[in-house]
C-alpha cells in the first residue's frame, strides 16, 4: 500500500513549514488520478510568486520518488493533511 509524505514550504519573509502523511488508499478517484499525473510529468512546474510548494514522497515497495508541486497544483484532499510546524 502507497504512502505518501508532504512537506509544505511557503516562500517569503516568514517561511511557514508543514508536513502530513496520507494513505493513497484513502484518496479519492479524483484525487489519485490527479496525483498520478503529477508524478507522471516530465517537467516540474514553476511555483506563483512567493506561493508555497508541497514536496510529495510516494513510498511504496519499490522504493521512494519525490516531486515539488506548487501550491495551485496540488489536490485540495493532500493539501488538508498538512499540518503547520512550529519552529
Amino acid at each position: 500500500m502507497d504512502k505518501l509524505v508532504i512537506e509544505r514550504r511557503s516562500g517569503g519573509v516568514n517561511p511557514l513549514k508543514g508536513r502530513g502523511e496520507v494513505d493513497a488508499a484513502s484518496l479519492d478517484a479524483d484525487a489519485r488520478a490527479a496525483l498520478d499525473a503529477l508524478f507522471s510529468r516530465k517537467k516540474a512546474a514553476a511555483p506563483l510568486g512567493n506561493s508555497p510548494v508541497y514536496r510529495i514522497t510516494r513510498q511504496t515497495s519499490a522504493g521512494e520518488r519525490s516531486i515539488d508541486i506548487p501550491e495551485h497544483l496540488m489536490p485540495q484532499g493532500l493539501v488538508g493533511a498538512v499540518k503547520d510546524e512550529l519552529p
